[in-house]
């Protein structure tokens, strides 16, 4: 017996040596399309996920598909989304690939994973999917015309309106996913609101999905159709601020404000245009964000622009502008019209850009009557009022009537020289001409947004009728914020009679807290009265927080962001904003980021990091927030629950398992089908509330998925318990390409086997099954060797050889004498 074993053992080492395999493995877990359902011409996405503990060298791996006709390749998710949507390096690695193609009909799709393991040995995994396919266009408004939304910030509202170009009864859904980590339900499988014929839904941009995908998918009176597009909110917000006195000359500084809510700054490219053309580039960047800048003397609007270069908004722009000008001579005689015994004031200024008077003295004023001789007077004659020389003129009683011309020559602290002349008229005195306004004047404290009305009565208080009536705004710092309102103003008033009109304040975020003052003109017959206007301006920022409680849940050993939102309900910007935290969250704090600024009427978000609190409890805190004198307080609590993203993968892997299982069962299997659609309902919507951190939810909707899935798990021990039958056209587990080939020839594994071939034992010469078969290859007519039927294999040869030596070998040493007697046996009698 020893010798035999030798024998078996030998046969068994040359057998091994000689058989070579090929190896298929089980790595796609999932596959699905986007939109789930396909409208004809439409482009849609094909995604696969795969194991995450494949074995396979990383850069061997390639996903193709067949669509049809169609062919083409996945990418994983990050490679993707940059290929065929927006370009954004913080994306994680995942086990997600995917890819586009067009809808033409209701194929099945192929995928075919393949890749090499560690020991260069080819894998592969094919994997088929059938699409659901319809003729309901859904047509998206201008919003999403760039299959992109770019406008709007995070925490601001995306508004999706969609209509059909069918008609009828049909519903219409909406999906948002988050694919920051993933293809992630954020909104599960909402239905859109018809009104007026038009689908409308709205979201706000969270800060953890500042980007991701919008599927829409319609169905009604046996009519599909969807559609799949990609959104992303303004991933930053820029401002230039300019600070101190745009004369020329002058020096002033910049500040570049970039506030990045996601993906990264490039480079940004700052430059000067100016009001010749000429551009100037300057060292105003997101590194450097701040610079000097001298103007040049050369008057004119100056233009700065930043070009800003991001991962996923490229080459916008940020630009803001100013006017320079030179010194100027500023000359005020007042009103137009004068008449004879009237006192004329001149006012002369030398003033900057921003109507800011310098320094300078008079050489002359000269007042020039028509055909009579011109008064002069110097800088002795002037008063000087906030730097502005201020000469009194009185005109006689009989003076000379027509235009007076005022010529003024002055010099400012500079040295340089300045010209300008003015006019005014001269009539005849006549006190026929006679008006008044109520109230003569107007006061007004302004300490809101708020624009107010304000009327005020004319009437005619002399001889004559007032025609030609005008009202007019005196130029100065207070006219951009009045309008006259005329509705119920008339140009015409008899003596005795009145007109009203009406004034509007709208105060600016421009204004300052001072008092404003101008003036209101009411001229007729070349009478002017002025009525003064000031306003007093007291305006500040008003912080808001939205959310002062706040009740989150995390899980133990990970990190956790919060974020609180204020907003500035005031009329100024909000800054100075500090946050401090008190309380059992204090001692997990790792970082609290607060916004610089905050522009009236808008909201940001303080970002509240927490280092991975290792045991599961309940913890609480306080968040001091304080801003321009303004305080508030935000209370906390944080769950901390173990995580149990495993128990989840666990479950949906036995669910993807069962419906494979499920695909070899003969009979009718619509009960499980219809029990593991449940199941995959019931496991996506747990995995939508465990990754937009609703964990308690999700965990309490585990048990029941997991007993879901146990039962089905039953029910198909069941189904398979029952024999399988060779010839029933369903391959199943128990059969093989050799054991059952009429039923596993279509199966990927059997590509290789002989289709003239039954594996049925017995070599049927008469059914055209030759040597190449398993079932003749013991044939006589097989072993020539040249495998046409007359002989064996080589290989077969030496193995019958070195068996047969063998055997020779062990039996000649059995019938070999033995040397020693007494181990001989007796004759025989």
């Amino acid at each position: 017996m020893k010798n035999i074993s030798i024998v078996v053992f030998i046969v068994y080492v040359i057998t091994l040596v000689l058989i070579s395999t090929a190896h298929s493995i089980f790595i796609i877990e999932s596959q699905r399309t986007y939109p789930e359902v396909l409208t004809y011409d439409d482009d849609f996405t094909i995604c696969v996920q795969i194991k995450k503990d494949h074995a396979c060298q990383k850069d061997t791996i390639s996903i193709t598909y067949t669509y049809g006709s169609e062919e083409g390749e996945l990418y994983p998710l990050k490679e993707y989304i940059n290929r065929y949507h927006f370009k954004l390096d913080e994306l994680p690695e995942t086990y997600i690939w995917c890819g586009e193609a067009t809808a033409t009909h209701e194929y099945s799709i192929y995928t075919n994973f393949t890749c090499l393991d560690s020991l260069n040995n080819p894998r592969i995994d094919p994997h088929i999917d059938t699409t659901s396919y319809g003729y309901i266009y859904i047509n998206t408004t201008s919003s999403f015309e760039s299959q992109r939304i770019f406008g709007k910030y995070i925490g601001e509202q995306i508004n999706i309106a969609a209509y059909l170009e069918d008609t009828g009864d049909i519903t219409l859904y909406y999906t948002v996913y988050n694919i920051k980590d993933g293809i992630i339900p954020y909104i599960l499988k909402e239905e859109m609101p018809k009104t007026e014929g038009q689908y409308k839904a709205n979201f706000t941009i969270p800060p953890d999905a500042p980007y991701g995908f919008i599927e829409l998918e319609a169905e009604g009176y046996n009519k599909k159709g969807g559609r799949f597009i990609s959104y992303a909110a303004i991933p930053y917000r820029s401002e230039i601020h300019l600070l101190g006195e745009t004369i020329m000359g002058s020096t002033i500084d910049l500040a570049l404000d970039i506030d990045v809510e996601y993906g990264t700054i490039n480079h940004v490219i700052t430059k000067v245009i100016l009001p010749n053309g000429t551009e100037e580039k300057i060292n105003l960047d997101h590194v450097n964000t701040s610079t000097e800048y001298t103007i040049p003397m050369l008057p004119g609007t100056y233009t700065i622009e930043s070009t800003i270069n991001h991962t996923i908004l490229d080459n916008e722009k940020t630009i803001t502008t100013f006017h320079v000008r030179e010194y100027e001579l500023d000359i005020d005689s007042g009103i137009i019209v004068y008449e004879q015994g009237d006192t004329v004031t001149v006012k002369v200024g030398v003033i900057s850009s921003n109507d800011t008077a310098i320094d300078m003295e008079i050489n002359s004023i000269c007042i020039d009557p028509i055909d009579s001789p011109q008064d002069c007077f110097d800088d002795s004659d002037t008063i000087v009022e906030n730097k502005y020389h201020k000469l009194i003129y009185s005109i006689d009683d009989d003076a000379p009537t027509g235009e007076y011309s005022v010529h003024v020559s002055a010099e400012d602290k500079y040295g340089l020289n300045y010209n300008g002349n003015e006019s005014f008229v001269v009539n005849e005195k006549d006190r026929t001409v006679l008006f008044t306004i109520f109230p003569s004047a107007h006061f007004e404290k302004i300490n809101s947004m708020n624009a107010t009305d304000n009327e005020f009565t004319v009437t005619n208080i002399g001889t004559t009728t007032m025609d030609g009536i005008l009202l007019s705004i005196d130029s100065g710092e207070l006219s951009k914020y009045l309008t006259i309102i005329k509705t119920n103003f008339t140009t015409t008033l008899d003596p005795g009679n009145a007109t009203t009109f009406a004034v509007i304040i709208q105060p600016a975020d421009d204004m300052k807290n001072k008092l404003y003052y101008g003036n209101i003109s009411i001229t007729s017959k070349g009478k002017i009265q002025k009525l003064p206007v000031t306003l007093d301006i007291s305006l500040k920022a008003e912080m808001t927080i939205i959310n002062k409680t706040i009740s989150v849940e995390a899980l133990k050993d990970k990190e956790k962001n919060i974020y609180v939102v204020i907003e500035n309900a005031g009329t100024r910007p909000l800054t100075g904003i500090t946050a401090n935290m008190t309380g059992d969250i204090k001692e997990y704090e790792d970082e609290i980021e607060t916004p610089d600024e905050i522009t009236p009427g808008r909201r940001k978000n303080i970002g509240i990091t927490l280092k991975p609190i290792s045991k599961v409890g309940t913890y609480k805190g306080e968040l001091e927030i304080s801003a321009d004198n303004a305080s508030g307080k935000v209370e906390i609590t944080v769950e901390v629950i173990e995580d149990f993203e495993t128990d989840i993968d666990d479950v949906d892997k036995k669910r993807i398992a069962m419906n494979t299982r499920m695909d070899k069962l003969t009979g009718d299997t619509s009960s499980i089908e219809k029990d593991l659609t449940d199941l995959q309902a019931e496991i996506t919507e747990m995995k939508s509330q465990y990754y937009n951190g609703q964990y308690i939810e999700a965990k309490s909707m585990l048990t029941k998925v997991m007993n879901r899935a146990d039962k089905i798990d039953t029910a198909l021990e069941q189904l398979e318990s029952s024999k399988a039958t060779c010839g029933d056209g369903n391959c199943d587990d128990s059969e093989t390409c050799t054991s059952c080939y009429k039923d596993c020839k279509d199966e990927p594994e059997c590509a290789d086997a002989d289709e003239n071939c039954d594996y049925d034992g017995d070599c049927e010469w008469d059914e055209d099954e030759g040597c190449s078969c398993e079932d003749c290859e013991s044939e006589d007519d097989c072993t020539d060797g040249d495998g046409d039927g007359g002989g064996r294999s080589p290989i077969l040869i030496i193995i019958a050889i070195i068996v047969v030596v063998i055997i020779v070998a062990v039996v000649a040493t059995s019938l070999v004498p033995d040397d020693n007697p007494q181990t001989k046996p007796l004759p025989q009698m």
